[in-house]
């Protein structure tokens, strides 16, 4: 490709007639391209800056999300800080669901929250392609074209959709031990997510999934713990009991 940079002006007679044109063609091509390859770099540079800065800001929240959702070590509120946290930061709701991905067990975000709050037991009428396709293969997975999630109130019938231009789910799993499933997602108006905000989502799922295990680990043991145990005197009375009858 040729770059050329022609100037030129009209000639006019005494009446005021355009008689001739005069001017000059220069062949530019070098400028033109070192130009445009400036150009060129300088918008890889910014892309380069721009794509720093978004994992700069993923590695600051997991950071905030790790040390947020591990401080408790009930299971009910790492679920309720993971999905605020989820709807605060990777999307507009969130959600985490049993692993079988039919209650909800808690839920955040504007378009949910209140039907939540007004509701006893939530269960997901209707999964999306990409719940489903976490149960079916137990990785992390993203949807961009449009859906809808219907939630239910078992206790009073009824029900609530939930518009979504794009969904990703991951499962809550800490190696074999599959907790849940968290879904966040955008309203109507929101942006497709990306590979990236799918890897980003994934590692968060990880940090909350072992979080709940050790908080599920640490409740049943406090209940052991709690959980009346027999008297020295009333084990005592036990066996005196079985010896007299073995001696019958």
């Amino acid at each position: 490709t040729k770059w050329l940079e022609v100037s030129a002006m009209a000639v006019f007679d005494a009446q005021g007639a355009p008689v001739s044109m005069v001017g000059t063609v220069a062949d530019v091509t070098e400028r033109a391209e070192t130009a445009l390859a400036r150009e060129q770099m300088l918008h890889e540079e910014r892309r380069a800056r721009s794509e720093a800065e978004a994992v700069k800001e993923r590695m600051q929240f997991l950071i905030r999300a790790a040390r947020e959702v591990r401080a408790v070590l009930d299971p009910a509120v790492v679920r309720r800080t993971a999905v605020e946290l989820g709807s605060q930061h990777l999307g507009e709701w969130s959600l985490i669901l049993d692993p079988q991905g039919q209650a909800v067990e808690a839920a955040a975000g504007d378009d949910i929250r209140s039907f939540a709050a007004a509701s006893g037991a939530l269960a997901l009428i209707a999964p999306t392609e990409a719940i489903d396709g976490v149960i079916a293969t137990g990785d992390a997975q993203l949807s961009t074209s449009p859906a809808s999630l219907v939630l239910g109130d078992d206790d009073s019938g009824r029900t609530h959709i939930v518009e979504a231009s794009s969904i990703m789910a991951a499962p809550l799993a800490l190696g074999s031990t599959t907790v849940g499933i968290i879904v966040a997602g955008h309203g109507k108006a929101g942006r497709p997510y990306q590979a990236e905000d799918l890897e980003l989502f994934g590692q968060y799922a990880e940090s909350v999934a072992a979080t709940l295990v050790k908080a599920t680990l640490f409740e049943e043991r406090s209940a052991t713990a709690r959980a009346p145990r027999p008297s020295a005197r009333s084990a005592a009375g036990r066996s005196r009991s079985r010896t007299r009858n073995t001696r019958r």
